[in-house]
């Protein structure tokens, strides 16, 4: 199918002028009027749909790629963020036809596979097992005594993991002590939940940009994985924590059997208006699941190297200067960002007081490297001393300057660890916004938008729990 094709298609569907000739416009076009219509009638439009999923499996990168993020970025994440009972509803649907619309294509053969020998043979059979795991109730009282492995999903996202994942782990090694947790998920949870006691990682990568195929296909990696940490062990003695996890489709796909498995429902409605934080959300469930009332706050924990690094960079900063950590990454969200020259004022601004130290954070992409090294520019046009340091440099560092702005490039941990180390951070609304507030370190977030009431209102919650001292 070609882009021309394409338009033809979409002009049979809208009533409306054909969208711009580009791959991206069309897809965009498409994924909105399919999300405004779902939300409007409570249903689905398949033909939409449908062609949202040709287009997304093209061979033509030109064409797969804006389709795929205009389905997850546009479709799926707007659902999610509705934080409804219908967005639920609806994102579960859709993620099924998804998965009926690859098992039938020669890269899903391996999926194809998996769901026949589970016995789901439809998309009904997967949303009917999912209303059942959903609505599951308290573990039975035999699973504290003889539990011997627990594993825990990631929730892919750092800051997730971090505000969601780290509760979980602390309330089940209270519960479960006798119990190996295994968590599974990406690299950075060895790097942010090292320190956790009686906690193993498990490195499952989640491609979140990559194609189709890439965010579908780890699924069969995932059930391998798990079917290997079961061997030998009783009915009774395992049990899967999922958060809502990519790495289940959202819950959708099974890893384990139901009895066996603790859903996390974290985007239903919820009763009479109220707007929790996530931090209260995870406590509630997990005291609900596990017949407890204990209260976890968010947490991390960083590899010896990184903290010895971070420690001793800070030691070796001339006239102890007032640290201050910045990240201005967006998770590939430009909505989030503040437009210029907010963050060339911003550093501007913060050094305007005297005996200020700023460790600008890159990130890893070279979009976000060449951001800060054009805001260390400025600074230098200004007669601002800076430097640029990579995480392998901190031991050896010797900073002339104690008034100035210091660009970093490393590890979420390499960064976390220095975050521990300031006195103060600064940053958008992501992972290092959370792991700022796990380590109660006093922060400002620059909040450029919310996708509904309830999200502001528990980022505002999350907020006030963590920063109990604020920033003059």
């Amino acid at each position: 199918m070609n882009l021309r094709t394409l338009q033809q298609e979409w002009a049979t569907l809208s009533p409306g002028p054909v969208p711009p000739s580009t791959a991206k416009g069309l897809a965009d076009e498409i994924a909105t009027s399919f999300l405004n219509n779902a939300r409007q009638s409570g249903s689905i439009d398949l033909h939409q749909l449908d062609l949202l999923l040709q287009m997304a499996s093209s061979g033509a990168e030109e064409i797969a790629k804006p389709a795929t993020f205009a389905l997850y970025g546009i479709v799926i994440e707007g659902l999610c963020n509705d934080f409804t009972d219908m967005g639920i509803e609806i994102c579960t649907e859709v993620l099924g036809h998804i998965f009926s619309f690859l098992r039938c294509l020669p890269q899903g053969k391996e999926i194809d596979h998996l769901l026949n020998a589970l016995g789901i043979a439809s998309k009904e059979d997967l949303i009917t097992r999912y209303g059942r795991l959903k609505n599951c109730f308290a573990i039975a009282q035999i699973f504290p005594k003889q539990v011997k492995k627990i594993l825990v999903l990631s929730r892919v996202t750092i800051g997730a993991d971090v505000v969601i994942t780290s509760i979980i782990l602390q309330m089940i090694s209270e519960t479960f002590p006798n119990a190996e947790v295994v968590v599974i998920g990406p690299q950075h949870l060895e790097e942010i939940f090292h320190g956790f006691a009686g906690t193993r990682c498990v490195k499952i990568e989640y491609q979140r940009y990559g194609s189709l195929f890439d965010r579908t296909t780890t699924w069969p990696l995932v059930f391998s994985t798990i079917e290997k940490e079961r061997q030998g062990l009783g009915p009774n003695e395992i049990l899967l924590f999922d958060p809502d996890s990519r790495l289940s489709q959202l819950g959708l796909l099974p890893l384990l059997s139901e009895q066996n498995t603790c859903y996390f429902q974290s985007r239903s409605t919820l009763p009479n208006g109220s707007n929790l934080s996530l931090t209260e959300l995870t406590n509630s469930w997990l005291n609900s699941l596990l017949n407890k009332d204990s209260f976890f706050y968010p947490a991390v924990s960083f590899i010896e190297i990184h903290e010895k690094r971070a420690l001793t960079f800070k030691k070796n900063l001339a006239d102890e200067p007032f640290v201050i950590a910045i990240n201005l990454g967006v998770g590939q969200n430009e909505n989030k960002r503040v437009p210029p020259p907010f963050e060339e004022m911003l550093l501007s601004e913060l050094l305007s007081r005297k005996n200020t130290m700023i460790l600008l954070d890159s990130g890893k992409s070279e979009e976000s490297k060449n951001r800060v090294k054009r805001l260390l520019r400025a600074a230098e046009e200004r007669s601002v001393p800076t430097t640029f340091l990579t995480e392998d440099q901190l031991l050896e560092s010797q900073i002339d300057f104690c008034h100035g702005i210091i660009g970093f490039r490393g590890s979420i941990g390499a960064f976390g660890a220095l975050i521990k180390q300031s006195d103060a951070f600064f940053g958008y609304d992501s992972c290092c916004q959370h792991i700022a507030t796990a380590l109660d370190i006093p922060a400002v977030i620059a909040f450029a938008g919310a996708p509904n009431a309830r999200f502001k209102a528990a980022k505002i919650s999350a907020t006030i729990y963590s920063n109990r001292d604020a920033v003059n």
